[in-house]
């Protein structure tokens, strides 16, 4: 199992979080679980280490815990930069989905499936 982790990010919507833990466990073909912490956004130097200790695998954090991160796991941390337009990517994947289940609606007599 792949734990993730999504801290305080309130900019980003929880869906695109939740997006990207399907993607991976789809793709990856492994289960995710997928955790949120709205508190802070990312251990700082004094708390405990949740990717030092193995609690967690995957973390979106915020750029000065990024940079301590890094600092304390050199191997293991490394930057993946959120890409722009997450709203917009939300919204379209969510348009998919709707044009899907309005398929599969009308294909089964209006049951969904």
């Amino acid at each position: 199992m792949l734990r993730l982790m999504s801290y305080l990010a309130p900019s980003i919507p929880a869906e695109f979080f939740e997006l990207a833990a399907k993607a991976i466990s789809n793709e990856a073909g492994i289960e995710v679980d997928l955790q949120f912490e709205q508190r802070i956004s990312g251990p700082l130097p004094g708390d405990v280490n949740p990717f030092g200790t193995g609690a967690v695998d995957v973390g979106f954090v915020c750029s000065p815990t990024f940079r301590w991160l890094a600092d304390d796991l050199s191997r293991y941390v490394f930057e993946i930069p959120l890409p722009t337009g997450v709203r917009a990517l939300l919204k379209e994947n969510e348009a998919g989905r709707s044009e899907g289940e309005a398929a599969t609606s009308s294909s089964t007599g209006g049951q969904k499936r």
